[in-house]
């Protein structure tokens, strides 16, 4: 498994990423782990991060996203801009995924305030969404919605 680290790729500001992703594909599943808060910044280092593996395993069949956070789930509202506009652009190019999976501890920094956010994010982009407080729960779900595509 190799690992892509959001800290190899830079974004397109003099600013300095907050917060740290990487990712990387078992079978069609893209796993992240995530460490926040997050800025724009670190966003837009994620797009340039995890834009190959994304295509590569669409290509194969359909995909789903499984993130755990440690730590803070924080985000500036730019960030949750990004993060939507990123879903929007992955939605446009055939790259959707069939589901995706948030692991976050409900003690997280921003976890009680970002769960009612990021839902509403991927509703919007009428992307399958679920939030889950332990591991296990998250990745059943997710071979479920797997599945059943």
């Amino acid at each position: 498994m190799n690992k892509i680290s959001t800290r190899n790729h830079s974004g397109h500001s003099r600013f300095a990423a907050h917060g740290h992703v990487e990712v990387w594909a078992e079978g069609q599943l893209l796993r992240y782990q995530a460490t926040g808060p997050f800025n724009l910044e670190l966003l837009q280092a994620l797009d340039a991060a995890d834009r190959g593996l994304m295509a590569a395993t669409a290509a194969q069949g359909p995909f789903a996203i499984l993130a755990e956070f440690a730590g803070s789930i924080a985000a500036t509202p730019e960030a949750l801009a990004a993060l939507e506009g990123s879903l929007a652009a992955q939605n446009e190019a055939g790259l959707a995924t069939v589901a995706v999976a948030y692991v976050v501890d409900p003690q997280a920094e921003g976890a009680e305030v970002m769960r009612s956010i990021i839902d509403a994010i991927y509703a919007r982009q009428q992307l399958r969404f679920g939030w889950f407080q332990d591991l296990t729960s998250a990745q059943r779900w997710l071979t479920d919605c797997l599945s059943s595509k």
